[in-house]
């Protein structure tokens, strides 16, 4: 709608337009935009430095560089633009530093926080290392609001960006525990401050259809499609969306329809034991009041020479249920390719419904998988054992 209603006046040289997202994969807004078209440049803010509580909102700056509207609408847009120019003499006059003077800083930052024993510091630090870095510095970044926190547990935006480091770890440099650590880090954002929307949109993306208030990605298949029709190339993804993220809002449990039986009911199926595959799990919201409900991501990462065989079943998932609980349908994101060998990760989720009296407990589950040992090598039927940590929170008295 701001596309179309500001065109006019970019066109006129009136106005000019850089929009700022919140959002934790840039290559997904850039194919949104793509799709939409859009003629402005859009920057990436995936740790809320500007400190957004609410998107979306709109400022308006005049030609000296002064804010003249924080708070600016549609309706409100003819009479920003039609004010008397800017005189030079208000002007600013600031000169924004380089991506090699910012990274700079977060280095000088670096040095001088431990000495300060400063929060802060460390969470500058941290963030021209994200933001300004290579994606080896996201070790050190992950590490200075880590070390932030140590000197103030309960400060929500370091929080929040351990958050945002730890997931970018996951995606840039394949590290399987990271996906967890960032939801972890995310759900006690929301804990901090339950009232900021960014921080429960993000908890709100992996989480289950339940707490959804829209669909997050599911315009992207159409995107694709429409993009590919006009001739041209899709922006590629870092990171497929998962389940999760395409799924939309309910507003009832809808369980499995029917209980399948236990594929291996005795166990007899040889175990991996993590020398082929790594299983993780990852829970969203990671505790949650008993009675309710949550999002399980099940991740298999095939190890270093591994590969998936494709010309057999798709992998099965099972999951052990206790008396009361209930669970959907086990859910995949990863359609099996067409190539007879592949090594991507595989993502499978499902909800769980706890019982109203539930207490903390770990759940037990399987996936049975085919895979080979190197290209054209050895192919093997095994079964991945993981566990599905469940831990709850009671209303206080």
């Amino acid at each position: 709608m701001w596309h179309a209603r500001t065109k006019g006046a970019r066109q006129a040289g009136q106005l000019q337009v850089v929009g700022i997202i919140q959002e934790q994969h840039p290559d997904r807004c850039r194919l949104y935009a793509q799709w939409q078209q859009f003629d402005w440049p859009i920057l990436h803010d995936p740790i809320n430095a500007i400190g957004a509580r609410a998107v979306p909102m709109f400022v308006a700056i005049d030609e000296a560089g002064i804010v003249v509207d924080s708070v600016l609408s549609l309706d409100r847009l003819d009479a920003f633009l039609s004010r008397p120019p800017a005189t030079a003499e208000s002007a600013v006059g600031i000169r924004p530093p380089s991506r090699e003077q910012l990274y700079a800083q977060g280095e000088a930052m670096w040095d001088s926080a431990a000495a300060k024993k400063s929060a802060e510091a460390w969470m500058q630090a941290g963030d021209a290392l994200l933001l300004w870095g290579k994606p080896a510095d996201l070790d050190r970044a992950w590490v200075a609001y880590q070390r932030g926190l140590e000197l103030a547990p309960d400060h929500a935006p370091l929080q929040f960006r351990l958050g945002v480091a730890h997931r970018m770890r996951f995606d840039l440099l394949d590290d399987p525990d990271a996906f967890a650590q960032a939801a972890a880090a995310w759900n006690r954002a929301l804990e901090l401050d339950p009232n900021h929307y960014i921080y429960r949109r993000r908890i709100q993306q992996y989480g289950p259809r339940l707490m959804k208030p829209y669909p997050f990605y599911d315009w992207i298949q159409q995107a694709r499609a429409e993009i590919r029709a006009r001739g041209e190339t899709p922006v590629p993804l870092v990171a497929e969306p998962t389940g999760a993220e395409v799924a939309s809002p309910q507003t009832s449990w809808t369980a499995a329809p029917a209980a399948r039986e236990n594929p291996d009911p005795q166990g007899r199926i040889d175990r991996d034991g993590g020398t082929l595959v790594q299983a993780r799990v990852v829970v969203v919201p990671a505790t949650i009041p008993p009675g309710s409900t949550t999002r399980i991501h099940v991740i298999l990462r095939p190890k270093a020479g591994v590969f998936w065989n494709n010309e057999v079943d798709p992998p099965v998932v099972w999951i052990d249920l206790p008396a009361g609980w209930e669970a959907t349908e086990i859910e995949t994101s990863t359609p099996v390719p067409s190539q007879a060998e592949t090594r991507e990760v595989r993502s499978y989720d499902f909800e769980l419904k706890t019982p109203p009296a539930a207490t903390d407990r770990t759940l037990s589950g399987f996936a049975l998988i085919y895979i080979c040992e190197n290209r054209g090598g050895q192919c093997l039927f095994r079964r991945i054992d993981f566990e599905i940590p469940l831990r709850f929170v009671t209303a206080e008295k």
